[in-house]
């Protein structure tokens, strides 16, 4: 991270975060859809962009900050 001040300030609130994003990586079958083309059916999730910024946000934070084990 390259602004310490931010680290210190998200340092505070890190599980929090954390408890966040991981309710944001499961794929939720309400934002998938099927699309028809005529002859051919296309899946849309919806929800892959949310998943993937979850995901980087959580990368991120494991390499910045420790976590508690319990």
């Amino acid at each position: 991270m390259y602004n310490n001040s931010l680290k210190i300030l998200l340092s505070q609130n890190v599980e929090e975060l954390a408890q966040i994003a991981l309710l944001e990586t499961p794929i939720k079958k309400e934002l998938i859809v099927t699309v028809d083309l005529g002859p051919f059916k296309h899946t849309v999730d919806n929800g892959s962009q949310i998943r993937k910024a979850s995901f980087g946000l959580l990368e991120n934070m494991v390499e910045q900050y420790s976590f508690n084990q319990s």
